[in-house]
């Protein structure tokens, strides 16, 4: 993140634990729960530091878009995520799945989707991408209301918008396995999100799926 970034999670210390800590006394079935430490810092940058705001985009997260279960025990809705990638990465990434299948690697494919439902919300606020950015995805996470699909659909058109540069990526090696192993470590990796929004608008990757 750059040095602004990590400034304000510095001087937000206190607030952010007591954010958590309100949300803790409120929703005291679910508790304390490490797993959101990040999503509260995000809340309190977007907020610009304010606590109050942040507790209250907090409990609309958690509750209303009941992210809950990607935090609780046995991660149930990380889990039912798992289920639905193979149909998304066929979706937006279809020719990189193609080449994986050709390459009669499979197995990659279930890799690179525990990769991006174990950890997809949390990706496209990496600390690789500028808080700017992360500050616009946000602003259309809560603006459309329905969590998930608006990650999701985000995350799909970035991948799909460097499809050809994953294969790209991976056309020194001089085998299939070779470059089937590296776009699945391209896309694992956060340098896939800092170069779509290098290489397009922010408003054309947050805007409705690419065509």
């Amino acid at each position: 993140m750059n040095q602004k970034g990590k400034h304000q999670f510095e001087i937000n210390g206190q607030k952010h634990f007591n954010v958590i800590f309100a949300y803790g006394n409120l929703d005291i079935a679910f508790g304390y729960n490490l797993g959101y430490n990040w999503l509260v810092a995000m809340l309190l940058h977007y907020t610009g530091g304010d606590e109050e705001k942040s507790f209250y985009a907090l409990v609309v997260v958690m509750m209303d878009f009941d992210w809950r279960g990607y935090f609780a025990e046995g991660l149930p809705r990380t889990v039912n995520l798992v289920s639905r990638m193979p149909d998304f990465l066929q979706t937006y990434i279809p020719s990189v799945c193609q080449l994986i299948v050709n390459a009669g690697e499979s197995f990659l494919l279930e890799v690179l989707n525990h990769n991006l439902a174990s950890r997809f919300i949390a990706v496209i606020f990496t600390q690789d991408v500028p808080i700017e950015i992360s500050r616009r995805i946000l602003d259309v996470f809560f603006y459309e209301g329905t969590g998930e699909p608006t990650l999701l659909r985000i995350l799909g058109n970035i991948m799909k918008f460097t499809e050809e540069r994953a294969i790209d990526y991976a056309a020194e090696c001089e085998s299939d396995e070779c470059r089937a192993h590296k776009i699945v470590k391209y896309y694992s990796s956060c340098k896939f999100i800092t170069e779509a929004f290098n290489m397009t608008s922010i408003d054309h990757i947050l805007g409705s799926d690419i065509d």
